[in-house]
Order: structure tokens, then sequence, then C-alpha cells
């Protein structure tokens, strides 16, 4: 069901949270590396951003992407399943395993879900590359500073930059990721039931033949 799916990628935001944390301070340099011509390499734009700016300096920007990731995941996740339910006109309460779905239904699902988290996306996006660019705070003091510069110097168009770009990059991306997704989730299920449903059926089945038992013997 589309709004379990929704849940499910809500529930993701711890997971999602840690990995941004750890892969964040590398995402900082990577996003100085490219924006600035100052740094000779990895260890010098490492180095010059630990003596200048500390250990904080690894991490600006990340609150943004760590409170939304729950978010995102959501959106990803549930726009992706309503599409892929639009494209096959199936309903998922009716059993949708009765009706396959092709390859191409999931990657168009995919490359909507990619359209709808673009969307959402970008202006994280940007402001979390906005701070990481800047080496003190000379321009923006957080990421709710950030948005409000740029909406005030820029307008709603503004928070948009470069997405056009993300587009070309995570629209083809997600319908890529969801065809795995697909095929790992049909393998992990058994032959005519949904996924999570046969366990809910067995637990049930238990259950009745419990109170069978405890019948009989009073």
């Amino acid at each position: 069901m589309p709004f379990l799916e929704f849940v499910a990628g809500s529930i993701s935001a711890f997971a999602g949270a840690v990995g941004i944390a750890v892969g964040h301070p590398l995402d900082t340099v990577k996003v100085r590396l490219q924006a600035k011509s100052v740094y000779k390499g990895i260890f010098d734009c490492v180095t010059k951003t630990y003596l200048n700016e500390g250990f904080h300096g690894f991490f600006k920007g990340m609150s943004f992407p760590v409170l939304t990731t729950g978010l995102a995941n959501s959106i990803v996740f549930g726009s992706y399943s309503n599409a892929l339910d639009y494209l096959s006109q199936s309903d998922r309460r009716l059993a949708r395993h009765c009706k396959q779905v092709s390859s191409l239904q999931v990657f168009t699902a995919g490359c909507f879900s990619g359209i709808v988290q673009v969307l959402v996306c970008a202006p994280i996006d940007l402001v979390k590359v906005r701070l990481q660019g800047q080496t003190t705070a000379e321009r923006y003091r957080g990421p709710v500073q950030c948005v409000a510069v740029i909406l005030q110097q820029e307008g709603v168009r503004g928070l948009y930059r470069g997405g056009a770009a993300l587009a070309l990059r995570d629209v083809p991306c997600y319908g890529l990721y969801f065809l795995p997704y697909e095929l790992i989730r049909k393998a992990l299920t058994e032959t005519g039931e949904e996924p999570g449903q046969a366990k809910l059926t067995d637990t049930r089945n238990h259950d009745s033949e419990y109170a069978r038992m405890k019948a009989k013997v009073i």
C-alpha cells in the first residue's frame, strides 16, 4: 500500500541521517575542490579546512540534509508507489501480484519519483553546497538565514539554481534504481504473496490453531 511505503521511507530517516553524518566531511572536501582553486588536492583541502575552521568546518551545511532525509525518502517511495499503481492500473489492496508490472512501468515510475525528489531536494542541496563552500560566516550564518538571503536576492527561482543538471542526473538514476529494487522484492516474496503478507498469514493461522486446541482442552 502506498501509505505504508511512505511510512517506511520515514522510518529510514535514522539510517539515512547516520549515512549523511558519516559521509558529509568527504562531501565537503569534494564540494570545495570543485568550487575553489586554492587547494592543491584532497589532503591540502583537509589540512586547510581543519587549521582554519576546526573540526566543525567539515560539517557545515549538514543539518538541513539530516533533518529532511526522512521526508525525502518518504517522497521518493511514496511517489514511486503511487505512480506504479497508476501505470499498472492496479490496487495494492486487491492483490497486485495478480498483475505483473513491466520493467518499463517500473522505470517510468522511478523517473517520476526522481522528478518529485528534485523538486523537493534541489533547494536543500543548494543550501548545503553554499554553506559547505564558505570558509567563514561572511554571508550565511546557517541554513535558515541562507534560504532567507537567497529568497530576498534571487527569489524562489534562486532556490532551484542548478536544478536542471540535478534532474538530468537523478531522474534516470531513480528509474534505474527501482529496477533491481523490484527484482529483489519479487525474489524475496513467495509466489502468490504480497511482501510481508506471508508472515502475517502464518501468524493468523498459528493463532487460529492455538484457539482450536484450547477449545478442545476445555
